[in-house]
């Protein structure tokens, strides 16, 4: 909205209804600057060579609203992100292929902390997307 406009609402509706238009383009600037984000960890993603067969981890990456703030990770499909992420550590399968008392070493993954390393990339973009004058 240009100033005319703004000039016009707070003369015909009060300040009331000018703050509840800036509040709700706060809002819609946050939901833009969450979509961005998404796609900057998809991207990020490719380019640390983090492969899945099904991409559900891709598409698992979200983002929701909540109250007046955005969150954004991984839900389903992409239930094992926190442990592309994170990592682990080494782990063990017990009664492997139902033998009783057989456990299989069945390795470790290395942390590939995609969330992170994206948001400390992007956060000089993130504060210039939110902080640009209305």
């Amino acid at each position: 909205m240009n100033g005319f406009n703004y000039k016009y609402q707070a003369i015909k509706g009060g300040f009331e209804q000018v703050i509840k238009e800036v509040e709700r383009e706060e809002i819609r600037r946050m939901g833009r600057t969450a979509a961005y984000l998404r796609k900057q960890v998809i991207k990020q993603i490719d380019n640390m060579g983090i492969k899945t067969q099904s991409r559900r981890l891709k598409k698992g990456i979200r983002y929701k609203r909540e109250g007046d703030s955005y969150l954004i990770g991984a839900t389903s499909p992409a239930s094992h992100a926190h442990l592309i992420h994170q990592g682990t550590d080494t782990r063990f399968v017990k009664n492997y292929m139902g033998h009783q008392g057989v456990s299989v070493n069945v390795g470790y993954v290395a942390p590939k902390p995609f969330l992170t390393k994206t948001f400390q990339e992007e956060k000089d973009e993130i504060i210039k997307r939110l902080s640009e004058p209305l």
